[in-house]
């Protein structure tokens, strides 16, 4: 019993602290009043939500008896787990209901963000009063969307309590179990042995009554020999004697067990089912008015949300969308538009008489007017969002530059939605005529070519560093999407050293290294340095362009996943069901800005080729 009372406690302390919130968030809203925690009576004061408990029914005579017949642990022990499983479903239900919140609060939260910004933003919509009324109307959207946020987490609260609540009835009502099957099998095993040893005693006074019907003198023959009738009793009575003794003490111990069984234990079991049953209907009951307050609360703030009370300075949703005056905008709109703009290909062309008809005329001139339109709506070009296996140069070609066999096109799909051009061009080849080798800081033989032979990089100066710049900066210098640095180092690894062992667990030599950031630091269009000469590509050449690569984003500012997005990618990575996890991590990504996501996106392709060689390079 005493491991029972154990979780009884527990049980009875996790039903009072699921009430107390209840009583002080309602009570503070102004939408119930406090909820009483005691298991006898659980009311509200302004309404009877939940009806009065009635534990005088319990102590009935009828009841009573039922509890102390031999079915009455079988009967509890079947409710208590059918309280168990109604705990675990109800659980279950708050669980999917709080992410059913949450997806919906954040989703709405998004959107509605998003269209406040394009209100502000866009210059192709109208700016009249209605879409200030409708930037009104979505701001009261996004704080709609804070109630339910609310919401959701009480949810996930109630949620982790009603698993507890049921896992802790659960483990006591399997102790308690044990505990009485443990007893009445020492009562069922006294009372068995209690029936051998009558048996046994019976028996033997069976064989006496026989032995005493036959004949005196007659002998009979055993393994110890001849015996006589009377050798025989002689025998047989001291046996019924033993036998009576150990069947007097068996009666005994099995009566005086089954009289505790019946008396004490099995009472006390029974009351103890019965408080458990209680006390986990009780909690649920709390938690089911603490789930209708919450709900009840919720609704209400958005039903003041939508329409305040009268008597506060706050307009309703009903009444924003009505204060839209059309005939006022188009009004405002064409005071505002009225110019002296004039359509000149309306201006009506004068007749003049030409001079070689009318030479008497000669000193008049013909007034030709000219009306040249000129479109300055050209689109400026588009940045290139480069792949993993692109050059960090531009298409058009130079005598210095030779293309390679990885140069190609494709029209790729932006991932978040929109659609672009990824262009490649070619590297830098060692193999061209203007390349010179020499050592720069270590063995590593370097690829030079003159400068004013090779086009830089858009927007790229010689004065601009490229380590330790931010990746926003940094592809607003040179025009792209991906920096020219990431993707020549990309593009080396992709074609010499996807199958070099421990490729980016090897370190390069150091000298070369910081010789070629530093070059690279001096003059962006050092760049072309990374290229190894195709004649005499070695390993050591391959182990500094990693460690190139991992030194650049070592030297960032900030992180690939910035300072914002991180906390939120560790936080959504813990998520137990894949689908929500996925959506969760896809959002922050999406959310990155374009540098980083692109950048991202070429390093994520690139590894991905280097794991598709791990059984070469690992």
């Amino acid at each position: 019993m005493s491991q029972s009372q154990e979780p009884k406690s527990r049980v009875a302390s996790t039903s009072t602290q699921g009430s107390q919130p209840l009583a002080s968030e309602s009570g503070a809203t102004g939408v119930h009043e406090t909820v009483s925690t005691s298991p006898s009576q659980t009311t509200l004061n302004d309404s009877k939500i939940i009806p009065a408990s009635s534990p005088e029914l319990l102590q009935e005579d009828k009841i009573v008896k039922l509890l102390n017949s031999d079915g009455a642990i079988d009967a509890l022990l079947s409710r208590l787990k059918r309280s168990v499983l109604t705990c675990e479903e109800f659980a279950r239900y708050m669980r999917k209901k709080a992410v059913l919140e949450e997806d919906h609060n954040e989703h709405l939260k998004k959107i509605s963000k998003t269209t406040q910004e394009l209100l502000k933003s866009s210059s192709s919509l109208k700016s009249d009063s209605f879409i200030t009324n409708f930037d009104k109307i979505v701001k009261l959207d996004d704080k709609i969307s804070q109630h339910g946020s609310g919401f959701s987490k009480s949810l996930h609260q109630m949620h982790e309590e009603l698993t507890a609540l049921g896992s802790t009835i659960a483990k006591s009502r399997k102790s308690t179990k044990e505990n009485f099957r443990r007893k009445e099998k020492e009562v069922v095993d006294a009372i068995s042995s209690a029936e051998k040893a009558k048996n046994k005693y019976d028996g033997f006074c069976l064989e006496l009554e026989r032995l005493k019907t036959t004949d005196p003198t007659k002998k009979t023959f055993t393994l110890k020999g001849s015996k006589t009738t009377t050798e025989q009793e002689e025998i047989l009575t001291k046996k019924i004697e033993i036998a009576d003794a150990d069947y007097r003490q068996k009666v005994a111990t099995s009566t005086g067990l089954r009289s505790v069984f019946l008396n004490t234990f099995r009472p006390s079991t029974a009351k103890s089912l019965k408080d458990l049953i209680i006390e986990i209907d009780i909690a649920m009951s709390v938690q089911l008015q603490k789930y209708a307050s919450r709900l009840e609360e919720s609704v209400l703030n958005t039903g003041l949300t939508i329409s305040p009370l009268s008597g506060k300075d706050v307009q309703s949703v009903k009444s924003i969308a009505a204060s839209i005056n059309n005939e006022r905008d188009l009004y405002q709109y064409l005071l505002r538009s009225t110019g002296t703009a004039t359509n000149k290909q309306l201006i009506p062309v004068e007749y003049r008489q030409h001079p070689s008809i009318a030479p008497s005329t000669s000193d008049s001139s013909i007034k030709v007017r000219s009306f040249n339109q000129s479109n300055n709506n050209s689109l400026p070009a588009g940045r290139k969002i480069s792949t993993h296996n692109e050059t960090p140069f531009s298409s058009a070609q130079s005598p210095s530059m030779v293309p390679t066999s990885n140069s190609f096109k494709s029209n790729n799909l932006d991932p978040r939605g929109g659609s672009n051009t990824v262009a490649s061009s070619p590297y830098i080849d060692g193999s061209d005529a203007s390349f010179n080798s020499s050592t720069v800081g270590g063995p590593r033989p370097l690829s030079v070519i003159n400068n004013e032979n090779v086009p830089l990089p858009p927007g790229t100066a010689s004065n601009f560093k490229t380590f330790g710049t931010p990746i926003s900066d940094l592809i607003e210098f040179e025009g792209e999407m991906v920096p020219s640095i990431v993707r020549q180092c990309i593009y080396v690894i992709d074609k010499y050293g996807l199958e070099k062992e421990g490729i980016y667990r090897t370190s390069g030599n150091v000298s070369t290294v910081n010789s070629l950031r530093d070059l690279i630091d001096k003059d962006p269009t050092n760049i072309k340095l990374i290229l190894p000469n195709p004649n005499s590509v070695s390993d050591s050449d391959i182990y500094a362009v990693a460690s190139l690569l991992k030194s650049y984003f070592n030297s960032l500012p900030e992180a690939l996943f910035t300072n914002e997005a991180s906390p939120k990618f560790l936080e959504y990575i813990k998520i137990q069901e894949p689908e929500l996890r996925l959506k969760r991590v896809h959002q922050v990504v999406y959310d990155l800005p374009d540098g980083s996501y692109w950048t991202l996106r070429s390093l994520i392709f690139h590894l991905s080729e280097v794991v598709s060689k791990q059984e070469a390079n690992l």
